[in-house]
């Protein structure tokens, strides 16, 4: 709230939202009409949908001291009057335009800035009605946790489920209780042969149903892929045809993977193993 008080960035009045959209994050509202006449101003709330990205410190702390260092060049991203600073963290608005801008156009670019500036990005589902900020605003700031946990610098809602899962898991079970079975076996067995199984499983659930798609991104012959997928499962007894197995298989290498569990790296193989 101190961001819209001292005025260090009211140079025009197409700068900082104003009181009225803190008091929708605070769960505070006014009437519509009142809403309306003292937003007019702000022609982005004409927009039928927006997301909520809200940027906070890779540490997880308040960016209140450096907030101004940060707003500069996130003016080549998002204009002043979609932002404000509340509890700890901006909260930028983004109509459509704006959040395909961000995630598609300018993808690689809002990266660096991310990085540069020592920030996280999190973005929220595409919500219709601006008076729904604070459930928005809630959500998003409890991904945005475990987005700083898992150093992840821009994280979609879309994406978010994963993490929170094993987020969750990770902090109150052994991660391999909810791995199938058959991935240690596959990894024991590459650990012991210096084969690499485990990455094309991996690629293959992956690009599934796009054969020529793993194909390409291990580096291999489709024949040498399957040959490998037929190792696979006479290794394990695994069908790689059931959407339930499919599904515990790639969730199983996700966890892994997030909890940052040790998995073998892949490596050059002689023949078709």
């Amino acid at each position: 709230m101190e961001f819209q008080k001292d005025n260090l960035y009211n140079q025009s009045r197409l700068t900082m939202p104003n009181y009225v959209i803190a008091q929708l994050l605070s769960g505070q509202r006014t009437g519509r009409d009142d809403f309306s006449e003292k937003t007019s101003h702000l022609k982005w709330l004409r927009a039928k949908n927006f997301y909520m990205l809200l940027l906070g410190d890779v540490g997880g702390g308040t960016l209140e001291k450096r907030v101004s260092g940060v707003v500069h060049p996130l003016k080549t991203f998002v204009p002043l009057d979609h932002c404000m600073f509340y509890e700890g963290v901006l909260v930028c608005y983004l109509p459509k335009r704006l959040f395909i801008h961000i995630v598609c156009r300018e993808a690689a670019a809002f990266q660096e800035f991310l990085t540069a500036n020592h920030l996280q990005g999190t973005i929220s589902e595409c919500f219709g009605d601006i008076w729904d900020s604070r459930r928005i605003f809630f959500n998003t700031q409890k991904t945005q946790r475990v987005a700083i946990r898992f150093q992840v610098p821009l994280l979609l809602a879309e994406h978010a489920p994963m993490y929170i899962m094993a987020d969750y898991i990770q902090s109150n079970y052994d991660i391999w209780q909810f791995c199938h079975p058959s991935i240690r076996t596959i990894i024991q067995f590459d650990i012991k042969n210096k084969t690499n199984l485990l990455e094309t499983l991996r690629c293959y659930l992956e690009k599934r149903p796009d054969i020529d798609a793993a194909v390409e991104q291990l580096y291999i012959h489709r024949s040498t892929l399957f040959y490998r997928l037929k190792k696979i499962k006479e290794l394990t007894g695994l069908t790689l045809e059931h959407v339930p197995e499919l599904a515990h298989l790639y969730y199983s290498l996700r966890l892994l993977e997030l909890s940052q569990r040790e998995l073998p790296e892949p490596m050059e193989e002689q023949g078709n193993g």
